[in-house]
């Protein structure tokens, strides 16, 4: 099983060039970037933009706001590989499934407006021919005939692994009459059900964690797990291959590679200015030097292939005669409310300022925070929102207006271009905080936000205020800002929020309680007590009910038998635990 590699050295680039483009995180907000890319589509010839974005969180956030602002355009993200150039370990079958599955797309001609998104790593490497990645993909339909055995010989050709239990992307497992399949681009794995005459019965999604099925589907799409895609029966032992870097494999199968640019001919090209300068020339460097270091560290005389990803020449070979636009977006972010003392009163001033100048504000979330923003709204400013299902909707809409959208971003921005003032529900609210530190345990915790009303353990009532950093033995250390009645505050290291959890009103619905006050420990002694009269009664009843005998229920021996052979995961032989309010009594399989 692949480990996923950091990609540090490429990620966390955040360098300025002499044109003052920022790598990595600087530079103007994905959002605002993507509003850009949506109205260069309007004008695009073809309706079909293929966008280079400086790293890879870049690239991931702009197809992710994408999608949400043009539901009706084809969205594609292109990821990179999942580890260093020429690294002894390869790509994942995950990250490598992905990546198939967007060339396929990426190959096809659009039917409708589509902008494919990349990092400037993803584009600079070579790819298998196109002809190759679509006979790798193979669509399974209910009642369709299939041969197991068949099937079996081509996924492992198609960078499959048989496993025992498959819980994750590129793993297949057969087992009498069911196979259950990961597609390596898909997002969960698919149990196939064979009947006696080889065709397929039924498709159902699965969880891979409980492995119990979910939804029924009418055909599955599975894709290759691996860029290596060897014809049926012809490929090797993978522990053969892998002692060499992907790109030299892939050199060795396919010879002459294509590039992203050969896959979408007819694409514009489109980035923003100064990506080809100084952050294109960083991640040239960044291949050249882990190529050098490999072929050190190989020792051998045979060089690797440097021509795996595109040098300058061949960029600007691919961009010659292209349609290349260069963007220039001069959006900037909106302010952090959150972190601001009066955070609702400075949002309803900027929403004024704004709508004011004729500007279109648009507040984004989902649809809870929607709801606390139209109230914070309207307890302060006497309006609301009106609602907005995408992108082109916010831009036809009148200059000044106040427009909700139930987008998930990351932050907001302002643009002068095209007139639009975004807040994310995260510049007013703050970001998701979880209620207990932990990683295993806060996933079930609620998330908190700033303005929430929280129970603390030994405080009781309050209002989540504010996240503030304080010095304390000469380091900054993160906080919280807890509000009680009057206007008491309560700064909690963050090390002590599992202390606190979300209380389900709005803080004019509740009365808070007074910061050492004696009404908050009298009631927690009450609830307390009654938790305890409550176990009591529990455990009495617990006791009463592990006395009395169970019925035995003995299954029909045919019926049984179905079963076991359908069962997803093999019974180990264990010792039979004593029955308490129900016991079956299984027969020998053959009875």
């Amino acid at each position: 099983m692949n480990r996923h590699i950091s990609r540090t050295d490429v990620e966390q680039i955040d360098h300025t060039d002499d044109s003052g483009f920022a790598i990595g995180h600087g530079g103007p907000p994905s959002s605002a970037i993507a509003v850009a890319l949506a109205r260069g589509l309007e004008t695009s010839r073809d309706k079909h933009i293929i966008h280079i974005a400086p790293s890879e969180r870049s690239a991931e956030e702009i197809a992710g706001a994408l999608r949400q602002f043009l539901p009706d355009a084809d969205i594609i993200l292109l990821p990179s590989w999942d580890c260093l150039p020429y690294d002894r370990v390869w790509p994942t079958r995950a990250n490598m499934g992905r990546r198939l599955r967007a060339l396929r797309e990426i190959a096809t001609k659009p039917d409708r407006p589509r902008i494919a998104v990349m990092s400037l790593e993803a584009i600079l490497q070579r790819v298998p021919p196109a002809p190759v990645i679509a006979g790798g993909f193979t669509i399974l339909e209910v009642g369709q005939k299939l041969d197991r055995d068949d099937f079996r010989t081509r996924s492992e050709a198609i960078g499959y692994v048989v496993d025992e239990r498959v819980d994750e992307p590129g793993e297949i497992a057969f087992r009498g009459d069911l196979i259950d399949i990961f597609p390596a681009g898909a997002d969960g794995p698919v149990r196939v059900i064979v009947g006696p005459d080889a065709c397929i019965r039924q498709l159902k999604t699965y969880d891979p964690l409980s492995q119990l099925s979910d939804q029924v589907r009418d055909s599955i799409t599975v894709g290759p797990a691996s860029e290596l895609i060897f014809k049926a029966g012809e490929h090797p032992e993978l522990t053969a291959v892998r002692a060499t870097s992907m790109e030299e494999r892939l050199v060795a199968s396919y010879g002459a590679l294509p590039s992203v640019f050969d896959a979408a001919s007819s694409a514009s090209i489109s980035f923003l200015e100064g990506t080809d300068g100084q952050p294109l020339g960083r991640i040239r460097d960044l291949v050249e030097d882990a190529r050098r270091a490999r072929q050190e560290a190989a020792g051998t005389k045979k060089p690797l292939p440097g021509r795996f990803y595109l040098s300058r020449e061949e960029w600007d070979a691919a961009l010659l005669n292209r349609c290349c636009v260069r963007l220039a977006v001069s959006a900037v972010g909106v302010p952090k409310f959150f972190r601001q003392a009066r955070p609702g009163h400075d949002f309803a001033e900027f929403v004024t300022r704004q709508t004011s100048a004729g500007v279109r504000v648009v507040f984004t979330g989902d649809a809870s925070e929607l709801q606390r923003a139209d109230r914070l709204l309207d307890r302060r400013l006497g309006r609301r929102a009106e609602e907005a299902a995408d992108l082109p909707q916010i831009l036809s809409a009148a200059r000044g207006s106040l427009l909700k959208a139930e987008f998930v971003l990351d932050e907001g921005f302002v643009d002068a271009q095209s007139n639009i003032a975004l807040v994310a529900a995260s510049d007013l609210f703050g970001p998701a905080l979880k209620a207990n530190g932990s990683a295993t345990t806060g996933i079930l915790e609620p998330e908190l936000r700033i303005g929430d009303v929280v129970v603390h353990e030994d405080h009781g009532l309050g209002v989540l205020a504010a996240v503030e950093q304080v010095e304390l033995a000469g380091q900054q250390q993160d906080v919280v800002r807890l509000e009680y009645h009057g206007g008491a505050s309560l700064l909690v290291p963050v090390d002590d929020f599992g202390r606190i959890w979300r209380y389900g009103s709005e803080p004019e619905a509740v009365s808070l309680d007074r910061l050492n006050g004696e009404g908050w420990p009298k009631r927690r002694e009450a609830a307390l007590r009654e938790i305890d009269r409550l176990a009591k009664r529990l455990l009495g009843l617990a006791k009463i009910r592990s006395s009395q005998p169970a019925e035995i229920l003995k299954p029909p021996a045919r019926t049984w038998l179905v079963l076991r052979r359908n069962f997803p995961i093999r019974r180990r032989p264990t010792k039979r635990p004593p029955s308490s309010l129900c016991s079956m009594t299984f027969p020998p399989e053959g009875q």
